[in-house]
């Protein structure tokens, strides 16, 4: 794949919050395609500043599913969770810290 990509990126937290036993099975061999799909729903074809992301409603990720895009008061959330950084740039794309993992 090239990109450009917007990644919405778990933090350290978010990933240790998921319940107990869910990274070590994504992380087994035979769960391969699982771990892909989990990965390319934090993912947006494009580079996508705050700005743009929050100006949509929904954006398609690599995985074919759909992300809504939303304000709770003044906090940007994508999914179920809040972005708690932004626009931090990268050779190919941008990425937006969220505190959760994104379950497709």
């Amino acid at each position: 794949m090239q990109g450009p990509f917007t990644v919405f990126a778990p933090t350290d937290e978010a990933f240790a919050a998921l319940p107990e036993g869910t990274l070590e099975s994504l992380l087994q061999p035979e769960n391969r395609s699982e771990l892909e799909r989990l990965l390319q729903h934090h993912i947006v074809a494009g580079r996508l500043p705050a700005e743009e992301v929050l100006a949509a409603e929904s954006l398609e990720t690599l995985a074919g599913t759909t992300l809504q895009v939303t304000l709770d008061g003044e906090q940007p959330r994508v999914g179920a969770v809040d972005i708690t950084a932004t626009n931090v740039m990268a050779g190919n794309g941008v990425i937006h810290v969220i505190d959760a993992v994104l379950i497709p």
